[in-house]
C-alpha cells in the first residue's frame, strides 16, 4: 500500500509542474477555440495515471529551473522524486525537481528524523520516524480516497433514483420533472436527461451541445477524470485541474454548437444558458450537472465566439501538440544519464589547481605544486615531489546526483568551504573502490570539469563517517610514458573465492605445515579480466596458477614469501594474454624471480633475472606492456594478506626473438 501511495505521489508531483504549465498556456489561448485548451488537460491525466514516459530533447523539464537528475536516476522513463525506501534510510532525501527548494526540504526532514530518534542505553525495539510518518500519510490518503469515491457512489446512486420517473421523449433522450439542467447519466448506455418544459428551441439547442459530449466520450472522460480526482485527492491543483478542465470541456461543446448553428446564433444560445441557469426549482444533477456554476464564464465566451480563420486553426494545433510533447516527455537521456563513457576517462591528467581541503587536513598543494595521475580500468597511478602511488581500484557504477547529495559527501562537515557548484550544470560522480581497503577516491564530473577527491573514514562520537578529505581539479595530458609515475603500493588480501574449484583441480597436496589453509589471493584486474585465478596456502606459501580446470605449481616457493605480484599481457602478440608474476623464495639466499605462464603451451616459463634479498613487484602499464619495480614487502598475520611497497624502477619487460627478456635499467650488481 505505501508502493502504491508513493508512487501516486511522485505522478502527482510530475503532474502538478504540467497543471501549472497548462495554466499558463491557457492564458496565450484565451482567444483560442477552446477545444484546444480542453485537449491541453489529456497531457495532464497522462501524468496523472502513467509513471513512467518517453524521455525526449523537447521535455519542458529539460528547462535549466529543473533539476530531475536525482528523480530520473534508477529510471529514464520513470521521474521519482520520493524514493521507495524513503522509510527506512538513516537519513532520508527527496527531490522536487528544483535545487532551490531541495536542500530546505531535505535539511527539515533531517532535523525531523534525528531529533526524534534520541539516544537511550537500553536497546528498545523502535520504527524509523519516517517508516511511521510514511504510514500515517498511507493510510489518511487512503481514507480520504475511498470518502471521495464513495460521495461519487451515494451521488450516482441518488440521481439515478432520482430519474426513476423519467419519461423517454425520443431514443436516448428523457425529461424529468426532478432536475433543473440537462445531463448524460450512464457510462455505457448512457442517456440524455431533460428538464421539462423546455422551449423548442432551448431543447434544440440542449441536445446539440448534449450529442456533442457524447460524440466525444465526454461522460467516460470526465469519470475517468473525477476517479483521477480521488487518487490525488491531496493535490490543491489537481481539484483546480478538474475544475477547469470541466469548463473547458462545456465551453468547446458551447462553441461546437454555435458553429453547427450558423452566424446570430449566440445571443439565442446564450439566452437558453441563462434560463437554465435561473431555473433553480430543483437542487443540481452533481458533478454530472450541465453547469450552472460557470454560466457567466460560458455566456460571455458564446458572445464573443468568432469561428476562426484557418492559418489560426493551424497555429493553434501545432502549438498545443508542441505543448502536449514537452509535458508528456521526461528529460533527454543525455541529460539524465550525464557524464562521459568510463572508457572515454582513462588516460593521463595533471594538477591544476585545489578545490577543497578538510578542515582537520594540512594536505595544503602550494604555489609550484606539480603532480601527475594516471587512470585506467584497474588503476590509479599518483605522482608527486613527495608522493608516489599505485593504487588498485574497483569502478563503482557512475550517478548523477544533485547538490545536496554532493554535499552530503563531505559528512558532519557539509557547511564548512564545500565547493560552490554550476547553478545549472551536470554532477556526475564515480566512486573508485581501493581493492582490499574502504573508501578509496571519488571522480566528480562538474560540469567540463574533473575533479579528483580522496576520501577518508574518521571516526564521530558513536559512530564512523565518511568524508571528503581533498579535492584536486585535473586537466587532461597527453599520454606520458609509464616511467615517468612510479607506482607505490599494491594490496592484496586472500579470499576463499573459488576454493573448492582449485582443491578438486589440485588433488593430494603436503606442505609439511600444520594448519595450511589456501587462499585465493587473484588481484581485482586479473579477475575481470581473465580467468586466471592464482592460490596461496597462508602457512608455507605455495602458490599455485589456475587455468583451464588444472592447478599449476608456481614453484619454487621453500623459505620465501611464493607469489607476491601479478599482471597480464600480450607481448608475444598471439592473441592470448600471458600470466605475468614474481615470487620469492629460499631462507638463507633469498631471491626473488619473473616467471610467467603462456597459455598457448600451458607451459610455466622462468626469467633468467634475480633480485637477491629483495623483493620483485611487476605491473601494468596503460600501454599494455609491463614494468618490474624493486619492491619492499609487508605481510600482515599470514602471507595471504600483505602489502608491497615499490622502491626502483628496474626496467620493462620485451618480448625478443621468441623469449621474454627484462630490458634493466638498474645497476646489476646486487642480481645474478
Amino acid at each position: 500500500m505505501e508502493t502504491l501511495f508513493l508512487t501516486i505521489v511522485n505522478m502527482s508531483l510530475t503532474a502538478s509542474y504540467v497543471i501549472a504549465i497548462v495554466l499558463l498556456v491557457r492564458l496565450l489561448f484565451k482567444r483560442a477555440p477552446k477545444r484546444y485548451a480542453y485537449l491541453l488537460w489529456a497531457v495532464v491525466l497522462f501524468r496523472l495515471v502513467c509513471p513512467v514516459a518517453l524521455s525526449s530533447e523537447l521535455s519542458v523539464f529539460n528547462l535549466p529551473s529543473f533539476d530531475m537528475r536525482v528523480a530520473q536516476q534508477e529510471s529514464d522513463v520513470a521521474l521519482s522524486y520520493i524514493p521507495p525506501e524513503i522509510g527506512t534510510v538513516e537519513q532520508p532525501k527527496i527531490t522536487i525537481g528544483i535545487p532551490a527548494m531541495n536542500t530546505q526540504i531535505n535539511d527539515s526532514l533531517l532535523a525531523d528524523t534525528s531529533g526524534t530518534s534520541g539516544t537511550s542505553s537500553t536497546p528498545v525495539a523502535s520504527a524509523h520516524p519516517m517508516q511511521l510518518a510514511l504510514a500515517l500519510a498511507t493510510a489518511v490518503w487512503g481514507i480520504g480516497a475511498a470518502l471521495l469515491l464513495s460521495y461519487g457512489a451515494i451521488a450516482y446512486w441518488r440521481l439515478h433514483r432520482r430519474l426513476a420517473t423519467a419519461v423517454r421523449l425520443e431514443p436516448g433522450v428523457y425529461e424529468s420533472d426532478r432536475i433543473s439542467s440537462p445531463f448524460i447519466l450512464g457510462l455505457f448506455r448512457p442517456r440524455i436527461y431533460l428538464p421539462f418544459d423546455l422551449e423548442a428551441s432551448a431543447r434544440a439547442y440542449v441536445l446539440r451541445h448534449e450529442r456533442c459530449h457524447l460524440r466525444r466520450g465526454d461522460h467516460l472522460i470526465k469519470a475517468a477524470a473525477f476517479l483521477v480526482l480521488a487518487l490525488h485527492w491531496f493535490n490543491p491543483l489537481v481539484w483546480i485541474a478538474f475544475g477547469r478542465m470541466t469548463r473547458d470541456m462545456e465551453m468547446s461543446c458551447d462553441e461546437r454548437v454555435l458553429a453547427e448553428s450558423g452566424p446570430g446564433s449566440a445571443q439565442a444560445y446564450s439566452a437558453c444558458l441563462l434560463a437554465l441557469a435561473t431555473d433553480r426549482r430543483l437542487p443540481a444533477a452533481g458533478p454530472l450537472a450541465f453547469g450552472e456554476s460557470v454560466i457567466g464564464e460560458r455566456v460571455r465566451n458564446a458572445l464573443r465566439y468568432r469561428q476562426p480563420r484557418r492559418s489560426l486553426v493551424a497555429a493553434f494545433a501545432v502549438l498545443c501538440a508542441l505543448v502536449i510533447a514537452a509535458c508528456a516527455t521526461n528529460p533527454a537521456a543525455s541529460s539524465s544519464s550525464g557524464g562521459e563513457e568510463r572508457s572515454d576517462l582513462y588516460g593521463s591528467y595533471r594538477f591544476h589547481s585545489q578545490v577543497y581541503m578538510h578542515p582537520l587536513s594540512s594536505a595544503f598543494a602550494g604555489e609550484g605544486y606539480e603532480a601527475q595521475y594516471v587512470l585506467s580500468e584497474h588503476a590509479l597511478i599518483l605522482a608527486d615531489d613527495v608522493r608516489r602511488q599505485d593504487v588498485e581500484i574497483e569502478w563503482q557504477d557512475g550517478q548523477l546526483i544533485d547538490e545536496q547529495t554532493f554535499r552530503d559527501d563531505f559528512g558532519p562537515l557539509s557547511e564548512v568551504g564545500v565547493p560552490e557548484l554550476p547553478p545549472y550544470g551536470e554532477l556526475y560522480r564515480y566512486v573508485l573502490k581501493e581493492a582490499g581497503a574502504t573508501p578509496g577516491y571519488a571522480l566528480y564530473l562538474v560540469g567540463d570539469a574533473v575533479w579528483l577527491a580522496e576520501l577518508r573514514e574518521l571516526e564521530a562520537p558513536e559512530r564512523k563517517f565518511r568524508t571528503i578529505w581533498s579535492i584536486f581539479e585535473l586537466t587532461r595530458q597527453e599520454e606520458q610514458p609509464v616511467q615517468e609515475v612510479q607506482p607505490h603500493s599494491l594490496v592484496i588480501r586472500g579470499d576463499t573465492q573459488d576454493i573448492d574449484e582449485f582443491m578438486a583441480a589440485q588433488g593430494p597436496f603436503e606442505s609439511g605445515y600444520a594448519d595450511d589453509t589456501p587462499y585465493n589471493i587473484t588481484s581485482t584486474a586479473i579477475r575481470e579480466a581473465s580467468d586466471y585465478r592464482i592460490f596461496k596456502y597462508d602457512v608455507s606459501s605455495a602458490s599455485f596458477l589456475l587455468h583451464g580446470g588444472a592447478a599449476h605449481p608456481l614453484e619454487p616457493w621453500l623459505g620465501g614469501f611464493g607469489v607476491t605480484s601479478m599482471a597480464l599481457a600480450d607481448l608475444n602478440g598471439d592473441g592470448q594474454q600471458e600470466f605475468y608474476y614474481t615470487y620469492s623464495w629460499g631462507s638463507g639466499m633469498h631471491r626473488s624471480q619473473i616467471g610467467y605462464y603462456d597459455p598457448a603451451t600451458g607451459q610455466m616459463e622462468t626469467l633468467a633475472y634475480e633480485l637477491q634479498q629483495q623483493e620483485m613487484m611487476v605491473t601494468a602499464s596503460p600501454d599494455g606492456g609491463l614494468t618490474i619495480w624493486r619492491a619492499k614487502l609487508a605481510p600482515d598475520s599470514r602471507f595471504v594478506d600483505y602489502t608491497m611497497t615499490a622502491t626502483e624502477l628496474l626496467g620493462r619487460l620485451v618480448y625478443v626473438d621468441g623469449t621474454v627478456e627484462l630490458r634493466a635499467e638498474a645497476p646489476d650488481s646486487d642480481h645474478s
